[in-house]
């Protein structure tokens, strides 16, 4: 083969040697590609299974029960209590909770670490039946939590309705006539009928009881484009575990539409009333979609920034990276489903920068050696443990997500194990893949002058800034003009963070601008009957119906709706297709309800993250004298009632509505009866908001301003539901963070064997911070969840470019060039790689914020992250560098004459 595959005759580094293996085995690295192409290319279009959302069992488990003597007293004294003691013994127990009404109860169990939900219904129920506590005619229903499924165990829900205004005993029975037939299905494993009719025996007569417990409705366009309301039966399907959504669903309407056309199924209509398969199937169009548009923006930035032959590489590289990840995942195990395209589709904005990286190395290295084995081992030398450390970096900044605890862990911990994966394998084909590409890449002969205005700016720009640093070698005032002035604009634009930082409101998983789905909740006054509960759902829908007009798809409650409470959960038209945002229609709905009698009404809007309380804050009130409680909880709730809350950065929000638990059901927690006052605000950032609130209930309610109740305050315990536990799933990521930047420190330190250049690398993340700040401002995003994944992500592409010139300008320190010359050859060799990725990141972030809003805050936080950390890494890093070497080289004169002295 001639020179083209020489081996460089310098004594090669490992990363050299892996990297020219793959470049000297031509054949053997293009059977290679092509089948990690192909099979990569199988798992994501066959082989990988699609879900919503992966399989998550939280360790908490419901227990419903009947017993029917009609007196809430008698069931909480001769059911629930004793269950709830019995249940509260064992060890594996951490809680238990329970509801007692005038028929049922119901027992909410959550368990210690390590207990499944499955394996604590085992335990419980074995612990019951052993104890024989019970009533004999007491029934019990044990179900297991899958947080990732709908109804806690269901992938797919099913509405079986009539125009024939059958009974609710009628329906149920014509559900289970349904069910019966999608238990035929190949892809199913299981098929339930969520009951609204609870039978038991009387203990009194011994006669046989049944009431209605609940009630369920569906909502859709009928031929005319007309909404039609109708009550309705559910049915759940739980599929195989090796049937994906998207197959289930296929099934399922293929099964729909064959009841349609048989005789025994002509009363009642079938309608699917919540599955997966739609949304995944808008997120795989969005990754493939955003790829293509990524890929498209690497190609043109590339051929504007380097050359045409630089962005096919690239381009071919980030698909053989997708695919790679797509197969590793595979192999797993791991789903398609929500958290692992949320993964691929981040992982497209960092993939592109250790093959750009590369790429732009052997593209600067041409010319430079007459070989392009040489070429090509030179430009890994150059750039490839740099990329090793920038890559380990920002694995590391993902690390703290594998640690955030409780149920928000369990959905998401496949999140940064995705991400992580997925730059393993981009440095993977940095190293082996981008190196082959050599073949083509290098330029042989002599350059031709580029005629490319893009590229010329990019050349004079990079001498103008590498000519400030030398200037401040030869000139002292040109060193503090230059440097004096870089520094105090970084600072200015530090400073400048801190406003807008403390302008932002903080909620955890905040509406985002745009959704399809909706709920409405409704909450009835005590002593509602079933009845009375359906008749005023039934004109709530119909304003829901006049109001949302053909914005409305679906409308369904699913087994939610009692004397209580219900929810009609809302699918609207895309986002894509109307005009109209969900906010605007959530505040529609809400003003069409302002005069509505008979229920108290909320319209929420449904995100990504977990369902949020229509009740966020809730002040519970334990004591055995329910009349004692009750009288505190009726100050309690005129106290809340319009109480301004106060944020940190000094906006307000203001109470709007707030409950007393409903009189019909007795509560207890861990054995003990309360009473519970629960409110909410007039806002959206209910994170930012309990703890202000808990505050002021704790300053108005002092010790004396409770004893006349009979109360002590201790007996007064705040209770925050799953924003809470949402809370402590944070903290724990926020608390594993400075660990891994210790990690990272540590890592850093190994490469450069220094003290100080670590932490001056680690300057590009403040950098970062105004345009952070000031990006999430103006585009009205508060700091989030989504947020911090950006960030993570950002940290990563910052600390590279930080790396990139540090080490580059070490290199060249060691080849014999001064500090200036070094730091001047590091600005002016990588400044396009560092442009060129940082660029290429932005642009390629941008449809994806314009796309979908789900994206925008994520999106934001990189893109003007990115803006700000390259802005100030080109214009105050050598400065900064400049100075840390002054440091370190008065360090060692000083341990050089203490060392002359000490001798």
């Amino acid at each position: 083969m001639g020179n083209e595959v020489n081996q460089p005759t310098e004594k090669l580094t490992h990363l050299q040697r892996f990297g020219i293996f793959f470049f000297r085995k031509r054949e053997t690295t293009i059977v290679f590609w092509a089948a990690i192409v192909i099979f990569g290319i199988t798992c994501y279009t066959t082989l990988m299974q699609r879900q919503g959302f992966p399989n998550v069992d939280v360790p908490i488990s419901i227990v419903s029960g009947t017993y029917f003597v009609n007196d809430k007293q008698k069931v909480d004294s001769e059911a629930a209590g004793p269950a709830g003691r019995i249940i509260k013994a064992l060890p594996e127990v951490k809680t238990v909770s329970s509801q007692a009404s005038a028929n049922f109860f119901l027992l909410t169990i959550e368990y210690k670490d390590g207990t499944s939900s499955a394996q604590g219904n085992a335990l419980v129920s074995n612990a019951l039946t052993t104890a024989n506590a019970l009533p004999k005619t007491a029934t019990l229903v044990f179900k297991a939590i899958d947080a990732g499924r709908f109804a806690e165990q269901s992938d797919l829900l099913l509405s079986v309705s009539s125009k024939n205004d059958l009974s609710p005993q009628q329906l149920q029975f014509r559900a289970q006539a349904v069910a019966l037939k999608m238990q035929e299905l190949a892809g199913v494993k299981n098929v339930t009928t969520l009951t609204q009719i609870e039978q038991g025996v009387n203990p009194v007569n011994g006669s046989v009881a049944t009431e209605q417990r609940s009630f369920d409705r569906i909502g859709y366009h009928d031929a005319s484009g007309a909404i039609e309301f109708h009550n309705s039966a559910t049915v759940g399907l739980q599929a195989n575990p090796s049937t994906d959504a998207l197959k289930l669903y296929d099934e399922v309407v293929a099964k729909i539409d064959a009841l349609k056309n048989d005789s025994n199924f002509s009363d009642v209509r079938v309608t699917i009333s919540a599955d997966f398969a739609e949304n995944i199937r808008s997120q795989i169009s969005n990754l493939q979609i955003n790829l293509l548009e990524g890929l498209l923006v690497v190609i043109v930035v590339s051929c504007l920034l380097i050359s045409w032959r630089a962005g096919l590489a690239t381009a071919l590289s980030m698909a053989t990276v997708l695919l790679m990840t797509v197969a590793a995942l595979w192999a797993s195990g791991t789903s398609l489903n929500t958290i692992t395209l949320f993964a691929l589709i981040l992982s497209l904005g960092l993939i592109v920068d250790d093959t750009t990286i590369m790429v732009e190395a052997i593209d600067a290295a041409s010319g430079t050696a007459s070989s392009k084995a040489e070429i090509v081992s030179r430009a890994i030398k150059r750039v490839a443990r740099a990329s090793l450390s920038g890559t380990l970096v920002t694995m590391l900044a993902f690390a703290p997500m594998i640690f955030v605890s409780g149920i928000l862990g369990s959905f998401i911990r496949i999140l940064p194990i995705s991400i992580i994966l997925a730059l393993f394998v981009s440095l993977l084909v940095s190293l082996t893949l981008v190196p082959f590409f050599g073949h083509f890449l290098v330029r042989t002969g002599t350059p031709k002058k580029t005629r490319n205005p893009v590229a010329i700016a990019e050349k004079w720009l990079a001498r103008k800034l590498a000519a400030h640093v030398r200037a401040g070698r030869e000139s002292r005032s040109k060193r503090f003009l230059y440097g004096g002035s870089a520094l105090l604009f970084s600072l200015l634009l530090f400073l400048g963070s801190v406003p807008y930082f403390g302008k932002l409101k903080f909620d955890i998983f905040p509406n985002t601008k745009d959704s399809n789905q909706l709920n409405v909740m409704l909450t009835f006054p005590d002593g509602e009957t079933i009845e009375q509960a359906e008749a005023i759902s039934d004109k709530a829908d119909i304003i829901i119906g006049d109001t949302l007009g053909k914005n409305l798809r679906r409308l369904a409650y699913e087994s939610s709706g009692s004397t209580t409470s219900a929810t009609a959960d809302i699918q609207l038209l895309s986002f894509k297709l109307r005009s109209i945002k969900s906010p605007e229609l959530v505040a529609s709905l809400q003003t069409a309800f302002n005069n509505f009698e008979g229920a108290r009404i909320k319209v929420n809007q449904v995100d990504a993250g977990p369902p949020k309380d229509d009740y966020p804050f809730a002040i519970r009130i334990f004591d055995p004298d329910s009349v004692k409680a009750d009288k505190l909880a009726q100050s309690m709730k005129s106290f809340l009632d319009g109480l301004q809350v106060k944020r940190v950065n000094g906006t307000s929000a203001k109470i709007n509505r707030v409950q007393i638990s409903n009189n019909a059901r007795l509560l207890r927690n861990q054995g003990d009866s309360y009473v519970q006052v629960s409110a909410g605000f007039d806002a959206t950032d209910t994170s930012a908001l309990l703890d202000p609130a808990q505050k002021l209930v704790e300053a108005h309610y002092s010790e004396s301003a409770v004893s006349p109740y009979g109360i002590s305050k201790e007996k007064i315990v705040f209770n925050f539901g799953s924003e809470a536990n949402n809370q402590d799933s944070f903290k724990s990521m926020l608390f594993a963070f400075p660990v891994l930047l210790v990690i990272m420190f540590l890592l850093l330190l190994f490469q450069f064997r220094s003290l100080l250049q670590p932490l001056l690398i680690f300057i590009a993340i403040p950098f970062s911070f105004f345009g952070v700040a000031a990006g999430l401002y103006y585009t009205n995003n508060p700091l989030s969840f989504f947020v911090l994944v950006g960030f993570f992500a950002l940290i990563g592409i910052a600390v590279n470019n930080t790396i990139l010139l540090t080490d580059f300008a070490n290199q060249a320190h060691e080849a014999g060039a001064d500090k200036y010359e070094a730091m001047a050859q590091a600005v002016r060799a990588r400044f396009r790689p560092l442009i060129t990725t940082s660029l290429t990141s932005v642009v390629a972030l941008i449809p994806l914020a314009l796309s979908d809003p789900f994206w925008q805050s994520l999106a934001v936080t990189l893109i003007f992250g990115l803006l700000s950390s390259t802005l100030l890494v080109v214009v105050a890093f050598p400065y900064l560098y400049l100075i840390v070497e002054w440091l370190r080289a008065f360090g060692r004169r000083s341990t050089r004459r203490l060392r002359g002295r000490s001798s």
